[in-house]
Order: C-alpha cells, then sequence, then structure tokens
C-alpha cells in the first residue's frame, strides 16, 4: 500500500487524533506492506508517531521513502 503525505491529514501524523494507528494496525493483521512517500522535513510527526513509528520499522513491512519511485521499488521487492 502507497500513502502519500499530502494525501493525509496533519492530524494522521499525531497519535492523539488517533487516525494512523488502526490502519498500521490493520496493514499488520493484513500482511500489507506501507510505505509513506515523505521527503526528509515534510510532515512533522509528534513524539507518540515517532515512537509508533520506531517499532514498525523494525520489520520489512513499513517504510517511510522520501520519492514515490523508491516506495514502489520497495514495496515490489521481497
Amino acid at each position: 500500500m502507497l500513502l502519500c503525505r499530502q494525501s493525509c491529514h496533519p492530524a494522521f501524523f499525531d497519535l492523539i487524533f488517533g487516525e494512523a494507528r488502526p490502519g498500521f494496525a490493520e496493514a499488520r493483521t493484513h500482511e500489507m506492506r506501507l510505505a509513506i512517500v515523505c521527503a526528509a522535513g515534510e510532515a512533522q510527526f509528534s513524539s507518540h508517531f515517532q515512537e509508533m513509528l520506531s517499532e514498525e520499522m523494525r520489520g520489512s513491512s513499513f517504510a517511510i521513502i522520501a520519492t514515490r519511485e523508491e516506495a514502489l521499488t520497495r514495496l515490489g521487492a521481497r
């Protein structure tokens, strides 16, 4: 699954609003791979979102990638 930062409400990156966590849980449950296209400095991540990212990025099913092309390559790779 490819998600572009521009298509996300800013609240997505702040876990207080609860928008991101269900999506990550659903992706994990269904063994989906998820990439968010977001260049460095494009989005402000809350400290809680950063903690969740650290957890999610331990495996190979989630990544934040700078460009769409890189994300598609990463998602296509096994």
